[in-house]
């Protein structure tokens, strides 16, 4: 099975305040746990569904994954056109937004590396 890899890279860059940001953007995606993520079609439109994104900080910005089955629905939306949307809303209304560009994860080595261990923020323990 493949994993999603989410990279942020918006643009090219992340802003360099996100240092000031990292602790409540783990939280809060960590809290909610599964957040809307939305590709688009090849003709533009668009298509949300519900993932579950694991983030880590890594040299300073933020990277993630998200632990999905590759369909061929998500294979196709992301030959087209490999940026996501993804929106992460809690009950007190915390928000998180996430612009990326995702490619599929073919390599056990980091498949391991996600899934074992897993982040003590990741909202595994809240999955079973």
């Amino acid at each position: 099975m493949a994993r999603l890899r989410v990279v942020r890279e918006a643009g090219g860059a992340v802003s360099p305040a996100f240092s000031e940001l990292e602790p409540d953007f783990l939280r809060i995606t960590a809290e909610t746990v599964f957040c809307t993520a939305t590709t688009v079609d090849a003709a533009g439109r668009p298509r949300n569904r519900m993932l579950h994104p694991i983030f880590v900080v890594r040299d300073g910005r933020p990277l993630g994954w998200a632990l999905t089955g590759r369909t061929p629905m998500k294979t196709r939306h992301l030959a087209a056109n490999p940026h996501i949307g993804c929106s992460y809303w809690n009950p007190s209304h915390d928000t998180v937004f996430v612009d990326c560009v995702a490619s599929w994860v073919e390599e056990d080595a980091e498949k391991e590396q996600v899934l074992r261990p897993l982040p003590e923020h990741a909202g595994a323990a809240r999955l079973g």
